[in-house]
């Protein structure tokens, strides 16, 4: 819940670049009238009419003063590709220039970018983070340059502008509850779990991992007793590291029966193997997070069970709003520890995927 709004401060050296850039627009206005031009300026339509993350107006300070947005992102897979696709259309609408920079997985190359966006002069800087701790120093590198910098998704554990993330453990509690369900409808059923996780240094990490966790073994006695966590395996958000982590445990773990991965893509991976190798897929529960394109495609055909659906292009165009609504000095709704969440969830599974586009 929000327990305080806080409002923005910018630092002195973002003030005097917006400072240039109202004294340049008031010379070309007194230009303008000089001229005898008549002519009314107008930001245009594409400002008007947006609904902020928290608040009711418009970014039409945006669409005047064009704001650059830097957008890092951790690696670009078919999930973070659809938000930032929606983040960039959503600040392009609203007049503003986006620079994006892919690390592809490496701590190294996206401090390197985001130094890289805030020589460029960007307003602000929006991380979505390979590593909660390697991405520190970047907090620093954006405040020495007086660029608000915000946290995207991933959890930086610092003193950022701003946190914009989803309810992650609701996110992936989904999963745990086609599991219960799962179990409700087949009272003979015991299930032998591998987990695999796209990353371990991240809070956004650790809070999926706990709310798969926790809503499977810890909310209720009955199931947590006919379900065994039998391995854990960090793929780096990679399909053919899952790919090469189930093939180890049908070895290792043949009574292995349930495989629940923090990405489509690495579940996906899963049920390609298994198909490879075989395996009767109605024998074996594997359920991804994301519901991408390739998921819904593969649900229809019978075979990932489930997947637990943040819709990308949603979070992508609000998390673009929240920033330039914060750039512009206005209430985003901040809590104390200048979280902003996304809260809209949905399990998709085999049973109901034709309920869905």
């Amino acid at each position: 819940m929000v327990t305080e709004v806080k409002k923005h401060k910018q630092r002195g050296m973002y003030f005097m670049k917006r400072l240039v850039l109202v004294l340049l627009a008031g010379l070309v206005a007194v230009s303008m009238a000089a001229c005898g031009n008549k002519t009314e300026e107008k930001a245009g339509d594409a400002g008007k009419g947006t609904t902020l993350a928290s608040g009711d107006g418009s970014s039409e300070e945006a669409v005047r003063n064009g704001y650059k947005i830097g957008y890092a992102v951790n690696v670009l897979d078919e999930a973070q590709t659809k938000t930032k696709d929606a983040f960039v259309k959503e600040a392009e609408a609203n007049g503003c220039e986006v620079v994006v920079t892919n690390a592809d997985g490496s701590v190294e190359k996206q401090l390197s970018d985001i130094e890289a966006l805030a020589a460029q002069g960007c307003d602000m800087i929006g991380v979505i983070a390979v590593d909660s701790e390697g991405l520190v120093p970047a907090i620093d590198v954006c405040k020495e340059a007086g660029i608000p910098m915000a946290d995207i998704s991933f959890g930086i554990n610092g003193d950022c502008d701003m946190h914009i993330i989803a309810d992650l453990y609701e996110y992936t509690a989904n999963q745990s509850r086609y599991l219960k369900t799962v179990l409700d409808e087949n009272p003979e059923l015991e299930l032998k779990i591998g987990y695999i996780w796209g990353a371990q240094g991240t809070k956004s990490a650790s809070m999926q991992y706990e709310g798969f966790h926790d809503t499977l073994f810890e909310e209720e006695a009955e199931y947590a007793e006919r379900c065994e966590l039998l391995v854990e395996k960090v793929c780096d958000w990679k399909a053919d590291q899952a790919q090469a982590a189930i093939e180890d445990w049908m070895q290792a773990f043949p009574e292995m029966n349930c495989v629940v991965a923090m990405s489509d893509e690495m579940a996906l991976a899963v049920v390609e193997a298994l198909k490879a190798s075989g395996e009767n897929l109605d024998e074996w529960i594997v359920v991804g997070k994301d519901g991408s394109d390739a998921a819904i495609a593969s649900m229809k055909a019978g075979e990932l069970d489930a997947t637990s659906q943040m819709r990308k292009a949603d979070f992508g165009a609000m998390a673009a709003k929240t920033m330039i609504a914060y750039i512009n000095g206005e209430d985003v709704g901040l809590n104390d520890e200048k979280y902003v969440y996304f809260n809209e969830f949905r399990l998709l599974t085999k049973e109901n995927i034709g309920e869905y586009d």
